[in-house]
């Protein structure tokens, strides 16, 4: 093969054979695409025997992007890198990287085909019981070896440069901080919508915190971060939870992924009346998801502070009132960049399931209206917040 090429099945095949001890010399392979789009080939690798990988192949471009966006294929090693730094500290909410290959762009990952993607589970209206045990213990474990309180200086700027990933970074800014707040051409969003979403155009209060928020993400480097942390990149059943995906790594604010993934549970619940017809079973659903949201939050502090309390290494940093307001930071943090999060998915390009599978137009836009005025109301007061026990007593009440 040259020294690049978009992999075939046949290839993608001769791929994992050639880079894993797991199918044997007298394995018959069968390689079928999973995941081929604009950004990255995935292809299930399956010998007669049901042993299976996952080649991930990430293409010279991406799809849809802008004259300003010029991605390269040095996301592949990002997310190989960051994968296994995260890997090695919570093994066991983490895809496995069995190989990277710098040549041809591609990994090789362990398959989770036994698992589902955490949005399809909820948009079924599943309940995973572990999910913010899990995804507390990722958080707080990954952010906190990663940063200053367990990392020395000169090893963290290392690794900071090691991250630097400035045209996805730069995506992300455009799409999180830009596009949304104003009449930009990528924005995709119903014409019935326009109304309240110039009103989000012209809010100059508004625009002034999502600015600080956009500052922040710029400027701050606490640790490295997943830097695309929501529902679409995790796999789960009711025992497992995995983080998948990886190649928008970068070091960053903590509240950044924190923020994602609180925003992605928060725009699902908006969802809800959308997704779930029968009002019991919503009513269930919903009460799971206020759940998940609080625990994510409280055990991450819980975890974070008790590994600040006890592994700190820099003597400056073992001030436990300094550890206490460095979290309640980060909350406030989280809590803007969850309502970033949820505007960007109602009004950017990148939209998700949990509105496309909403077939009802009315309902609908009801719950893409509920989402934008939550996501306002989060980034402009995410500052006075100190937990999202008031978020969601702000849903309750609209619910009553």
């Amino acid at each position: 093969m040259p020294a690049f090429s978009p992999f075939t099945p046949e290839q993608a095949a001769i791929f994992a054979n050639d880079h894993s001890e797991l199918f044997g010399e007298h394995s018959q392979l069968q390689s079928v695409a999973v995941g081929v789009n604009t950004q990255n080939r995935v292809f299930r690798v399956k010998n007669q025997y049901g042993t299976s990988l996952i080649v991930k192949q990430v293409l010279p471009y991406v799809g849809g992007a802008g004259e300003s966006w010029v991605p390269t294929q040095d996301r592949a090693r990002i997310e190989a890198e960051l994968l296994k730094i995260h890997g090695a500290l919570v093994p066991e909410h983490v895809v496995e990287v069995l190989h990277y290959d710098a040549s041809y762009s591609a990994l090789l990952l362990e398959d989770l085909s036994q698992l589902q993607l955490l949005r399809t589970g909820l948009i079924g209206a599943k309940q995973y019981p572990l999910l913010a045990d899990h995804i507390s213990t990722y958080l707080a474990r990954c952010s906190f070896y990663t940063s200053d309180f367990a990392m020395d200086g000169p090893f963290k700027k290392a690794r900071t440069t090691q991250f630097m990933n400035p045209q996805l970074c730069l995506m992300s800014e455009e799409l999180f901080f830009t596009d949304p707040y104003c009449n930009h051409d990528r924005n995709q969003f119903d014409m019935a919508l326009r109304p309240l979403v110039q009103q989000l155009w012209f809010d100059e209060a508004l625009k002034a915190e999502v600015a600080e928020l956009k500052a922040k993400f710029e400027s701050s480097t606490q640790a490295l971060l997943h830097g695309d942390l929501q529902i679409g990149s995790i796999f789960v059943d009711t025992e497992q939870t995995k983080v998948i995906d990886g190649e928008y790594a970068f070091y960053g604010p903590i509240g950044f992924d924190l923020g994602n993934f609180l925003g992605s549970l928060l725009l699902h619940y908006t969802a809800l009346p959308g997704l779930i017809a029968d009002p019991l079973n919503r009513q269930q659903q919903a009460e799971y998801l206020r759940q998940q949201i609080e625990q994510t939050e409280s055990l991450f502090c819980q975890k974070f502070l008790a590994l600040a309390a006890r592994e700190t290494k820099d003597l400056a940093l073992q001030s436990e009132l300094y550890q206490q307001r460095f979290v309640a930071q980060v909350i406030k943090d989280a809590l803007g960049y969850a309502g970033t999060e949820i505007l960007r998915r109602v009004i950017g390009q990148q939209k998700v399931a949990d509105f496309s599978k909403i077939s009802d137009k009315r309902l609908k836009l009801q719950c893409e209206t509920a989402a934008l005025h939550l996501g306002r109301k989060l980034i402009l007061q995410h500052a006075e917040l100190s937990s999202v026990s008031t978020v969601l007593g702000w849903l309750q009440q609209q619910q009553s």
